[in-house]
């Protein structure tokens, strides 16, 4: 009986709900196939409808939120492998790969019952070094903060791309492991990184990757953004945890001409080719043209001999 009146309650919240009633993976189920489980944490039952499985291992599961007002259940969104953590409050998603690797995704509702990401963990040995990753996602309803809000838009699984593309870069780049942080996506297309929710708050930085027009990633559409990469070294700042793992063999016999040029020509994102061209515009400021002809600049920290932030490539010499 109890679950005849689940089945009921679900029928009249499917009719009212078109994009899940769309579904044919859900034009049958069987009460065993739903699970009961407050989602929002708002002391309501909402269900958990779980779908057929290709592998028989990654289940998916279409969560339905109770409405006391309307006396409905209504469709919020489709995760995998629900679980619950209700000391947190938080809604789980978990993705098993067919090699073992594992990507889970905490998530909470917000009070419009909007589930946002707060938290992404994953174990993958992809090759690049990074084998595991844990990212906290920043929330911080800033005017340029994109909310990690978890939907068909998938705009969330972007923003963890865009991380984890980011960290690998800085660790092909500098030697560097990063593999628990902070990190935040502005709608601009870029990803800032921090090492805890008060440092984003206060604009600790250790960091930043702009994804531009020449990028997948430029989420802003406009085709004249300008890609760059900046770090702050823990050499110089006390709340960043990169330090330069990867040197020259003799840093000291070295230009800061020919120091730059090592820095530049290591950028694993740069399929320019050599520096063809290299001068310094303003203190600290190094205009660079690459065999391909494109242009950048580089900030160079004469006082640690070391490249803090890349910007370009521009189709001309940049002019500010």
């Amino acid at each position: 009986m109890e679950w005849m009146c689940c089945a009921l309650l679900l029928a009249a919240a499917v009719r009212l709900s078109p994009s899940f009633s769309s579904n044919p993976a859900l034009s049958s189920f069987r009460a065993e196939d739903v699970r009961r489980m407050d989602l929002n944490f708002d002391g309501w039952d909402d269900l958990c409808i779980q779908g057929r499985s290709d592998d028989g291992v990654n289940v998916p599961c279409y969560c339905m939120l109770w409405k006391p007002q309307k006396q409905e259940f209504e469709y919020s969104t489709t995760l995998c492998n629900v679980e619950i953590d209700l000391e947190n409050q938080w809604v789980i998603s978990q993705v098993v790969g067919r090699k073992g690797e594992s990507f889970s995704t905490y998530c909470r509702y917000d009070t419009e019952d909007r589930l946002h990401m707060v938290r992404y963990v994953e174990e993958n040995d992809r090759g690049d070094g990074l084998k595991h990753l844990d990212l906290t996602y920043v929330d911080d309803e800033g005017p340029y903060t994109l909310p990690a809000i978890v939907d068909e838009e998938s705009l969330d699984a972007t923003m963890v791309d865009m991380a984890r593309w980011a960290l690998t870069e800085l660790y092909q780049w500098t030697g560097e492991k990063v593999e628990h942080a902070c990190f935040q996506v502005s709608n601009m297309g870029g990803v800032v990184f921090s090492q805890t929710p008060e440092d984003m708050i206060h604009s600790r930085i250790f960091f930043s990757r702009y994804f531009g027009a020449d990028t997948q990633y430029n989420l802003s559409g406009y085709d004249k953004s300008i890609s760059s990469i900046g770090l702050s070294s823990g050499r110089r700042i006390w709340y960043s945890p990169v330090l330069w793992r990867v040197l020259p063999e003799n840093p000291d016999a070295m230009t800061d001409e020919e120091m730059i040029r090592w820095y530049f020509e290591r950028l694993p994102r740069s399929d320019e080719g050599k520096v063809k061209s290299i001068e310094e515009r303003y203190e600290g400021m190094w205009t660079i043209q690459a065999e391909s002809g494109q242009w950048y600049e580089v900030f160079y920290d004469k006082e640690l001999r070391e490249v803090s932030d890349v910007t370009g490539p521009y189709p001309d010499v940049p002019e500010h």
